[in-house]
C-alpha cells in the first residue's frame, strides 16, 4: 500500500471563494474507509471527485484502495498537483459540463456549500431546469444538492457515492425530497452526523453520507451521531418512514411520540388553543423608523423592543431604549423627517414600496400579550408584556385569543421553560448546523403548555424570572420543571423520559 501523502495544509485547509472548504485529511480518510464497505471487489475501480480541490479525497482513496485503480478529479480551479500521483488525472472545467459518457464505480465529493440565495439567478434557473426532473423539490436547493444529483448520473449500476455535506440535509425544506430520492435509488444508506466542527474555515457542521448499490431501492438505512472522527461510531437502523420524517436529529433513537401523548393526556395542551402567534413589526427600514428616545423629536412614538437580550425575564416592565416613530406628513416636525427619508431613498425599500405613497405610515396592531425568543442556541422562553410594548420581527408576538387571568398567563410562561414544553419546541423547531434552534410561528403554536388549577407561587415565579434575567437559563428551566412536576399528575417516568430525550436532542444540536 502507498504511504499516505498529506495535503500541504492538512491541519486546517484554507477557504477559497465560492463556498469551497478544502477537506481535512482525517475527514477524507474516514469518508473513503466508509465507502470501502459498499464497494464490490474488482481488479480495478474507477473513482471520480467532481470538486477535487487540492485532491485530498483522491489521495485518501489511493492510500486506502491502492494505486492500481483509476482516479479522476474535476474542478473549476487548478489544484496544487505537486502531491498528486501518476494514477490521478485532472479535468479542468465545470462539473456540470462534464460528459455523462464517463461512468465510475465510486464518486467521492465534498461539494461547494453555496446557498440557493447566493447563486446567480440565471444559474439557479438553469440548475433547477436541468435537475428538477430527477428530484421534485418542494422548495429551493443549495448548490451541493445539484452536485450530488449530477454525481449520481456518473455512477455505474451498483456503484457507490460518498459525500461530505452540510447539516441542512437533516431538515431543510428540500432535504425531504433528497432523502426520498436517495431511498429510491440506493439499496444501502448510511449517515454519520458530526457534531464537532471539522473545517477550521467555516462554522458549518457537516455529515458524511455513504450511498451504496446504486440502482436498487433502499433496504438498509442507518444513521449515527458522533463528536469526532476518531470516535467509535454507533448506527441505528431506520425504516423508510423514519428516514422521511422532517428532521433526522429528532428521529434517531428518540421515542418522543409517547412522551407527548402522555403529557397531553396529563393536561398539557397546544398553545394554539389559547393564543395566536405572528412575527413582530416589520418596518422595512429600522434605522429610519426606530430611534432612541433621545434621538428624535417626533410627536408620536411607541416603545419597541429590537433585541432578544432586552427580554431576559418571564415578565417585562421596564420600557425599551428604542421607540417606533408614528409619522404623519401633515404635522411638523414629521414632514421634515419624512423628507429626510425621501432624500435617503427609504421609500424605495421593498416593504416601503408595498405601502405606496404612504410608505412612511405604519399600521400597528394592539400590543402583544407576550414576546417569544424564537431563534436561540440554548433555551427559548416566553416573556409577558403587561405594559403594552411592541417588538420588531427579531421576536414573535403572542396574543391570547381568550380572556386569561394574570395567574394563567404566568403559568403558561413558566411552563414553557419546563422539560415537557422545551422538548416539544425542539421537536417542532428547525435545527441549524451552528447549534441554533429556530421556532417559526406555526411551530410555536404547537408547543405544549400547562395550566394547573391552582394559584402560582409569586415567590417561585419571581425566582425563576430572576434566574433568566441573570442569564442562568438552565437553572431557570430546572426550577420551572421541578415546579410543574410538583403540580402535575404526570408519572415520574414521563418526566424522566422527557429529560433524557431533551438532553439527547440538544446534544446533537449543539
Amino acid at each position: 500500500m502507498n504511504a499516505y501523502i498529506p495535503s500541504a495544509t492538512s491541519e486546517i485547509c484554507p477557504t477559497v471563494k465560492n463556498g469551497i472548504h478544502y477537506t481535512p485529511d482525517d475527514v477524507a480518510l474516514e469518508l473513503v474507509r466508509g465507502a470501502k464497505h459498499h464497494l464490490s471487489v474488482t481488479p480495478s475501480l474507477s473513482v471520480l471527485d467532481p470538486a477535487c480541490g487540492d485532491g485530498a479525497l483522491l489521495r485518501a482513496a489511493e492510500y486506502e484502495l491502492g494505486n492500481h485503480h483509476f482516479f479522476h478529479g474535476c474542478d473549476l480551479f487548478f489544484p496544487n498537483v505537486q502531491n498528486w500521483s501518476e494514477t490521478m488525472q485532472f479535468h479542468h472545467g465545470n462539473f456540470f459540463d462534464y460528459s455523462l459518457d464517463d461512468q465510475y464505480d465510486l464518486v467521492l465529493t465534498n461539494p461547494p456549500y453555496i446557498q440557493f440565495g447566493r447563486l446567480d439567478k440565471k444559474q439557479r434557473e438553469n440548475l433547477h431546469r436541468q435537475f428538477s426532473k430527477e428530484v421534485l423539490f418542494r422548495g429551493t436547493a443549495d448548490l451541493w444538492v445539484y452536485f450530488l444529483i449530477k454525481s449520481v448520473s456518473h455512477l455505474r449500476f451498483g456503484g457507490t457515492l460518498a459525500a461530505i455535506i452540510p447539516w441542512s440535509f437533516l431538515e431543510a425544506e428540500f432535504s425531504h425530497d433528497i432523502r426520498k430520492w436517495m431511498a429510491s435509488y440506493f439499496r444501502d444508506i448510511r449517515v454519520l452526523v458530526l457534531r464537532d466542527k471539522h473545517f477550521g474555515t467555516t462554522e458549518k457542521r457537516v455529515l458524511l453520507v455513504w450511498l451504496g448499490n446504486y440502482g436498487l431501492p433502499a433496504e438498509n438505512i442507518e444513521v449515527g451521531f458522533s463528536d469526532d472522527i476518531g470516535d467509535d461510531h454507533f448506527y441505528q437502523s431506520l425504516s423508510n418512514d423514519e428516514w422521511l420524517r422532517p428532521c433526522l436529529i429528532t428521529t434517531v433513537g428518540i421515542q418522543h411520540a409517547d412522551i407527548i401523548k402522555h403529557a397531553m393526556e396529563g393536561g398539557w395542551f397546544e398553545l394554539r388553543s389559547v393564543a395566536s402567534v405572528k412575527i413582530g413589526v416589520v418596518t422595512g427600514a429600522n434605522s429610519f423608523f426606530i430611534r432612541a428616545r433621545s434621538e428624535h423629536d417626533i410627536v408620536s412614538s411607541v416603545p419597541i423592543f429590537t433585541k432578544v437580550r432586552e427580554l431576559q425575564a418571564l415578565e417585562i416592565h421596564d420600557p425599551p431604549e428604542k421607540e417606533l416613530l408614528i409619522l404623519d406628513n401633515r404635522r411638523a416636525p414629521d414632514d421634515v423627517y419624512i423628507q429626510e427619508g425621501l432624500n435617503a431613498n427609504i421609500q424605495k425599500r421593498s416593504h416601503c414600496v408595498r405601502r405606496g405613497e404612504q410608505w412612511f405610515r405604519l399600521t400597528l396592531e394592539s400590543a402583544p400579550d407576550c414576546f417569544f425568543t424564537y431563534r436561540v442556541s440554548s433555551i427559548p422562553y416566553l416573556t409577558l408584556n403587561p405594559e403594552g410594548f411592541q417588538c420588531t420581527n427579531t421576536l414573535h408576538e403572542v396574543r391570547f385569543t381568550q380572556e386569561l387571568s394574570l395567574n394563567k398567563k404566568r403559568w403558561i410562561a413558566l411552563s414553557i421553560l419546563s422539560d415537557i414544553s422545551q422538548l416539544s419546541l425542539e421537536l417542532k423547531g428547525r435545527h441549524y448546523g451552528n447549534g441554533v434552534l429556530k421556532i417559526e410561528p406555526s411551530a410555536l403554536k404547537e408547543v405544549l403548555v400547562f395550566l394547573p388549577p391552582k394559584r402560582i407561587s409569586e415567590r417561585r415565579f419571581n425566582r425563576i424570572s430572576a434566574l433568566l434575567d441573570s442569564g442562568q437559563k438552565e437553572e431557570a428551566s430546572l426550577e420551572a420543571t421541578a415546579y410543574c412536576k410538583e403540580v402535575s399528575s404526570l408519572p415520574d417516568q414521563v418526566w424522566e423520559d422527557a429529560k433524557n430525550a431533551l438532553e439527547q436532542i440538544r446534544r446533537r444540536r449543539n
